[in-house]
Formats: C-alpha cells, structure tokens, sequence
C-alpha cells in the first residue's frame, strides 16, 4: 500500500507543478503575447540547423538583429550549439515549420520535472517539494527565461534543464548521465563548466558509500568508461568550432563586429568593476510615486531572485544549530557560484535588454540543490570511515594452543549471552560490512524547520515582481 500511495503522491507533485507553471506562462502569454506558438523572429539556432542540413556551416547572409560572427567574410551563429543540435531533426522534418516555442516549451517542462525529482531526494514527495520547483521556476528570473524560444533565451532555459539533469544524475551515482547532461549544459552557456567539480563529489561520494575500500584513483579506472558520452559531445563542439573559426575553443562570440571596433573586448576585468553595482542596484522611485524597474543590464538580484535569500536563510541556520553537513558541498558550492558571477561580470554587458539580471540565472540551479541540500533535516552522506580489513585465516594460524583452548573454553558462555540478547544481527554481513556498521554513527535526527513562511513570502515576491516584470517588459511599460 505504501509503494501505491507514494507512486500516487508523485503523480499529484507532477501534475501540480505542470499545472501551476503551465498557468503562470499562460497568465503571461494572454498580455504579452508570449506564447509556445508565437512567431520567434530571434532564431539562430533554427537558421543554423538548416544551414548544416544544406551542407554549408555559414548563414550565407547576414542578420544584424541576430549578432552573427564574421569571420573571413562569412556570417556565423556566435552562440554554442547545443539548441541547434535539438532542433536538427525538427529542422529536417518540418523546414520552415519547426516549432521552436513548443520545443523550447518542453524542455522548460523537462527541467521543471527534474528541479522536482532532486526535491523528492532531499524532502521526498509532497507539498514541499512541489512548492521549492515552483520557487525556482516562477519565484525567480527564470520565468524571463523560459517564455520564448528567441536564441539568448532558449540558450539559457537549455543549460538551466541541462544542469539540473546532471545534478540529479550525480545524486544519484550515475556518472555517465551526469556528464553527458553537463557537457550538454555548456553547449548552451559555458561558463557552466565551472561547477564540473561538484558533479565529481557528488559521483566519488555516492561511489564511497558503495565501495569503500576504494580510493578516488581506483574509482576513476572502474568508472572510466563514463566520460565517454561528454568527451564525445566535447568532440563535436571543437570539431565544429575549429572548421568554422580555426580555434577549438572558440565558440565565434570574438568575431561579433561588437567586439572589433577599437578597445572594446568581450571579456575584460575592468568590466567587473562596472557590472557587480548591478547585482544590488534597487529600483529608482519617480515623481509620480512609482518604481523604475531597469531593463537593460539587470535588477537586483536579491528581489529578482529571492531564492538567493533563502540560501541565506539556511545558511544562517545551519551554522545557528551546528547541524552536520557536508563541509565540501557546503564551502566549495558557493565560492563557484562566486566565481561563476564574477566571470559572468567581466563581460561587456550583463545581457542587454531583459527583465530581471538573466545571466545570473545560471547560477540558479546549483543554488537550489544547495538550498534544498541545508532543508534536508540530515546529512546527505555518511561521514567517511576508513574500513580496516582483517585476514582470519592468518590470525588462526598464528594463534597458539593456550589462545585456542581459552577460546574453546568460551565459546559456550558467548553463545549463551548472544542467544539471550539477541545480539547476532551481524552474523549474515561480511567482515567488511561489519565494520563499516560498527564504526558509522547513529543517523541525526531531523532538524525542525520554522522558516518556511520566510520562504514562501519570498516566493511570493520573487513571483510577483517576475511576473509583472515579464509582462510590463514586453508591453515597454518599462524603459
């Protein structure tokens, strides 16, 4: 009955979070006009795959709205290509048909469905989890994101659904899925290669707790067969980049004619200095009593995407009840998503025209694993032990005659005591297994969590700011 309900319960957390961010969308759609099924005049990635279909790697023509790369007088998409990738078979099947929206639709949908499923491993099935989903996809400036397929915004609803899939696969120990959806997630945004370390804890710890005799070296050579799926995506972008630039890395932003004019680079540390203010830039008040909201290089950050609050809120908890945790994932995760706004900083603009400071929205998936993380009332590993293996064999035969008949001697009244405590529970596991049981310490009890009414206002905020945003947005209310 057990497995029944549960199976029930996430049927309902599924359909409930389908249901609530197909609403909000439509909500969206119905003054804005941003729908699954609206034109998308912003569509490089479709232009590019119809290119490769025809057997060239140019445009062949030039589209100043579109930011192509020139380079060697032809006309280039300056974006990775991982979206063009998704829509090569559409693009062969339908031609000038393809609908991009509905595509881009999906893989909202997909990510909504795994940003639940990492839910469901930390706070299992329930209202919970289903409210955190919503949280990062309508409480955020992901919602921005993910209302049309033009090339900035499928790019980055792509790498969003991308990295949650490889977050989850590593929870759940299966590198090869966890990798390949990594290496996928920099196809769309590069700079996601940032969090590749974390994937790899999360893998090696998963792989300790089944094999703890083996060290990180030796889990490399069992499991080597994992990096073939990324290494081969991998391939595909340096093979691809190398025919159309000549450079492995270059992906063709460089060639932007943005980026020829006199001193101007694309990355530049003194541009770091000039982005960050952006981050924490509160709206202006005007005469007429309202809030200017800007729409070119971001907002703050903090209202736009309170879930960075709630991190905050956990963090301070944490530390408040001395609650045990991973201290890796707990340190390591928030100084790369340090690093990774500050990379995102030193580039020339924080993402142009938008709502909200969308290039930060990158650094939300790994955000929400590490909220969720703090929420779980428990450690998310076992702490490391070092299991001492013994050879009986050996220890028999070294034992002398006295040794032997001390032992035999006993051996009636130990039975006796194991009988009658029922103590022998231990008798079916192996030597190792014995040891690890014996030396692992008792599970922390769940730590009571009083603070959800913090999190869901700032749900409530995040989601209301987002949602008037996008539409006050695209309707130019704002300027």
């Amino acid at each position: 009955m057990k497995t029944i309900s549960s199976k029930k319960q996430k049927i309902t957390d599924v359909l409930s979070v389908l249901l609530i961010v197909i609403a909000v969308h439509f909500v969206v759609g119905a003054f804005n006009g941003k729908w699954p099924w609206s034109p998308n005049p912003y569509n490089s990635y479709l232009l590019q795959a119809k290119a490769w279909l025809d057997g060239h790697l140019d445009l062949g023509y030039n589209i100043e709205y579109l930011e192509l790369a020139i380079y060697k007088g032809k006309y280039f998409v300056s974006f990775p290509p991982l979206p063009s990738y998704i829509l090569l078979p559409f693009a062969y099947l339908y031609g000038d048909n393809v609908p991009e929206g509905w595509i881009a639709f999906f893989i909202m949908l997909l990510g909504a469905f795994y940003a639940l499923r990492i839910a469901w491993h930390f706070l299992g099935t329930g209202a919970k989890a289903v409210f955190w989903t919503c949280f990062l996809y309508l409480g955020t400036n992901v919602l921005y994101d993910t209302l049309d397929a033009g090339v900035w915004f499928i790019a980055q609803s792509c790498a969003l659904t991308f990295s949650l899939l490889a977050i989850f696969y590593a929870l759940k120990g299966k590198g090869g899925h966890s990798l390949f959806f990594w290496g996928c997630a920099i196809g769309c945004r590069p700079l996601q290669v940032i969090y590749f370390p974390i994937l790899v804890y999360l893998l090696y710890r998963n792989l300790k707790e089944k094999e703890p005799e083996k060290n990180f070296l030796q889990m490399v050579k069992s499991r080597f067969y994992w990096a073939f799926p990324v290494l081969l995506v991998a391939l595909s972008y340096m093979i691809l980049n190398y025919a159309r630039f000549g450079n492995i890395a270059e992906f063709g932003h460089t060639y932007l004619p943005e980026f020829n004019r006199g001193d101007t680079r694309q990355f530049k540390f003194s541009y770091i200095t000039q982005n960050i203010p952006t981050l924490f830039r509160l709206p202006e008040k005007q005469e007429n009593g309202t809030l200017h909201f800007y729409a070119f290089n971001g907002n703050n950050i903090f209202l736009i995407s309170p879930l960075f609050v709630s991190y905050l809120i956990y963090l301070a908890r944490t530390i408040f009840t001395r609650k045990k945790v991973d201290w890796i994932l707990f340190l390591s995760t928030p100084v790369l998503v340090i690093v990774h706004i500050i990379a995102l900083c030193s580039h020339e603009t924080m993402g142009g025209f938008h709502f909200g400071h969308r290039y930060i929205n990158d650094c939300l998936p790994f955000v929400y694993f590490l909220t969720l993380m703090l929420a779980y009332g428990k450690p998310l590993f076992k702490p490391l032990v070092k299991v001492v293996k013994t050879d009986t064999s050996k220890d028999c035969v070294a034992d002398s005659n006295e040794e032997i008949a001390n032992a035999t001697s006993e051996t009636s009244v130990t039975e006796d005591i194991s009988e009658s405590n029922d103590t022998n529970i231990l008798s079916d596991t192996s030597v190792d297994e014995q040891a690890e049981l014996l030396v692992t310490e008792p599970e922390q009890e769940t730590v009571e969590d009083c603070t959800y009414f913090l999190h869901y206002a700032l749900c409530a905020l995040g989601m209301g700011i987002n949602l008037v945003g996008s539409i006050a947005t695209n309707m130019t209310w704002v300027s």
